[in-house]
């Protein structure tokens, strides 16, 4: 990765990527599938999300979620990387946007990640979400999150020049069972996080997650 300032792709198209549930009467936590049900282009974001809205109205009870990825044209990358991505829950609201390009600008400069204001993160640490994993959705606790940018700026002004962070780092630290930190944490971005709230609680496995955070913490 270079060093300098990312410079923004400019000519863009909009990729709407909707998901459904695979069977909404089977599903049950911790993990229910998914699968991709639409995958649309459009010029404009603004037409990307009145195409989410149209589709949310339909009331489907499988629906899950949508995505709309912001995509270079003329660009090399594979189908998960993007410029920007927003994640839009089953009604069509804005959920959540990610904070850094997922792709290096023409002069192979990849955008820094400079932390996140505490007012735009959904979860906060010990909240469950589902993670969202492509062809599944997985119940998990939020165990830490990403950088703030006061603490960003705080270690850039006290010369920490090798803070070099990107997109990855735009995400949270989760837990999927009590097995041990390095057993069950993973990194989703904060895009692939939504509320639990789609399927009825599974109490048993809520305890397991709540447990699993508490080993981690008891620990700090």
């Amino acid at each position: 990765m270079k060093n300098g300032s990312y410079i923004p792709y400019e000519d863009v198209i909009y990729r709407l990527d909707g998901y459904v549930i695979y069977d909404i009467d089977e599903a049950s936590y911790p993990v229910f599938d998914v699968y991709h049900s639409e995958e649309i282009i459009f010029h404009t974001l603004e037409e990307a999300e009145k195409k989410i809205e149209e589709l949310a109205n339909e009331k489907s009870e499988n629906r899950y979620c949508f995505f709309v990825c912001e995509v270079p044209l003329g660009v090399h990358c594979y189908h998960s990387q993007s410029q920007r991505i927003r994640s839009y829950t089953r009604d069509g609201k804005l959920f959540a946007e990610s904070a850094a390009s997922g792709i290096e600008d023409t002069n192979g400069v990849l955008e820094m990640f400079k932390g996140r204001d505490e007012d735009e993160l959904q979860f906060r640490s010990g909240d469950l979400v589902e993670v969202f994993r492509g062809d599944c959705v997985t119940l998990e606790i939020v165990c830490s999150l990403p950088i703030d940018r006061m603490e960003f700026e705080k270690r850039i002004l006290a010369g920490n020049r090798r803070l070099l962070l990107d997109y990855t780092d735009d995400s949270f630290v989760t837990l999927d069972g009590d097995e041990g930190y390095m057993e069950c944490h993973s990194h989703p971005a904060i895009v692939q996080c939504f509320p639990a709230d789609t399927l009825k609680m599974n109490e048993d496995f809520k305890k397991k997650l709540l447990n699993g955070y508490q080993k981690i913490h008891h620990n700090e």
